[in-house]
């Protein structure tokens, strides 16, 4: 089972009303579903394109998963492999509704079936120079999610949540 199949079993288990759909390719509908939600959740400058959508389906690892609500899409995360063995980088996380929950809901779910897996790990960039970045970076560190480096010149930060369990001497 990948990550995003057992954190969508996670989610199912939760019994929450919202659907889930596993993929690992677009086809049309999805990059439709995708597109409503980035344009509601990012500004214009962050919204990706259908070749950047395609050029992170080539990554190794790529999975991505809907929450619907019926057929209206709620939510959508999109992983690949980390350049650091054993970790997942998260590219987005993103929710139609901010403040019902649900991208709270799917993180946790995420990180404990990154947990049962095994994984070393998660990371992720975001936005550090405004106020809505502030309030991200803050968010994720209520989660163990920690600074790792700057991401200099336009204006990331690169955070990651390290499972010191699942390498034995590594530094958490």
């Amino acid at each position: 089972m990948t990550i995003l199949e057992e954190t969508a079993r996670i989610l199912e288990m939760q019994g929450t009303h919202l659907r889930t759909r596993c993929f690992r390719r677009w086809d049309d509908a999805l990059l439709k579903d995708f597109s409503r939600i980035d344009r509601k959740s990012f500004g214009r400058e962050l919204v990706y394109t259908e070749g950047e959508l395609a050029e992170r389906e080539r990554k190794a690892g790529f999975e991505g998963l809907f929450l619907y609500d019926g057929n209206r899409p709620e939510a959508v995360l999109l992983v690949y492999a980390d350049a650091l063995p054993g970790m997942v980088f998260i590219d987005t996380l993103a929710v139609m509704v901010p403040g019902r929950g649900t991208g709270t809901s799917i993180l946790e779910a995420l990180i404990e079936s990154a947990r049962k897996q095994g994984l070393a790990g998660l990371a992720l960039d975001t936005e550090w120079i405004n106020d809505k970045g502030q309030h991200l970076v803050e968010y994720y560190r209520k989660f163990g999610f920690r600074e790792d480096q700057r991401v200099s010149g336009n204006g990331n930060i690169h955070l990651q949540l390290r499972f010191p369990d699942s390498m034995p001497g590594d530094p958490a």
